[in-house]
């Protein structure tokens, strides 16, 4: 009798998971959270490509901002949601300084999600503060003197003269500040680092779930006005290979490789 209960109770289970799986998918909104505030660069990513994304998904991706902790709040808050499709997050490099930057943490960057794509690369990075638009308000209020942030954000800035420009982090130059130095044209060698986004689902969201999510971020990527927002801002679109569950996964954890090392070696205490 108590294993007729349990195939019952994991029938149970599994039905709503499988329906979803075999086409009835997504039957309302999906919320994208953002962990930061309204107004900084990942919301910016996140609200340009939603519009998008909602045409080829057939449901309204609605933004939501779960702002706090450096970011974990709003993640470990996706990675406690039910993986039945409603409901993604989008993060960027962050996710993969988690690991050494914190000691206690809700969830696991590797093992508690499963992957959508990566979504585009961006120069510059963020600082620590209440979040990037606050800080850059401080900014060009002269509450604070300097700032590293990513170009969805600085570009306007630089553009009015409000802020001053220093540098670029990435290799190259970015078209839409053709005139921006890098570091590395500045002195600091081999100087290359970008922010990159990602979008992510909670763990035993069914794959074709994700692969539909994957389909519509590469299908966003494409249109026009996403096209021709993101190079406004000097994000750089990235290739369909990346822009899977395959490609973010592997990214994730060769980003989680590479900063690991560097942030211990530079003697940096988690929190």
């Amino acid at each position: 009798m108590k294993t007729l209960r349990r195939l019952i109770a994991i029938l149970v289970i599994a039905t709503p998971l499988m329906v979803l799986a075999q086409g009835g998918w997504p039957s309302r909104p999906i919320t994208l959270v953002v962990p930061y505030a309204p107004g900084g660069p990942t919301d910016i990513v996140a609200r340009t490509i939603a519009v998008s994304m909602s045409k080829t998904i057939g449901q309204t991706v609605i933004v939501e901002n779960r702002v706090g902790a450096g970011g974990t709040i709003g993640t470990a808050q996706v990675a406690r949601a039910a993986p039945d499709g409603s409901t993604f997050l989008i993060h960027h490099m962050a996710m993969a300084t988690y690991p050494a930057l914190w000691k206690k943490l809700s969830f696991d960057a590797i093992k508690d999600f499963e992957y959508v794509g990566q979504v585009v690369d961006v120069p510059m990075t963020s600082i620590s503060y209440q979040g990037t638009a606050p800080a850059m308000n401080a900014l060009v209020g002269g509450q604070v003197d300097l700032m590293c942030d990513q170009t969805t954000q600085t570009v306007p800035h630089i553009r009015a003269g409000t802020v001053k420009f220093f540098g670029m982090t990435t290799r190259n130059r970015v078209k839409v500040l053709p005139d921006a130095s890098t570091l590395d044209e500045l002195g600091l060698k081999d100087f290359d680092m970008q922010v990159w986004h990602g979008i992510y689902a909670p763990k035993r969201t069914p794959r074709p779930i994700t692969d539909k999510m994957s389909v519509a971020l590469r299908t966003a990527m494409k249109d026009p006005d996403v096209v021709r927002r993101m190079q406004d801002l000097g994000a750089e679109i990235l290739t369909d290979a990346k822009m899977t569950p395959e490609g973010l996964e592997s990214h994730l954890k060769a980003e989680i490789d590479k900063w690991l090392p560097a942030i211990q070696d530079a003697g940096i205490t988690p929190q």
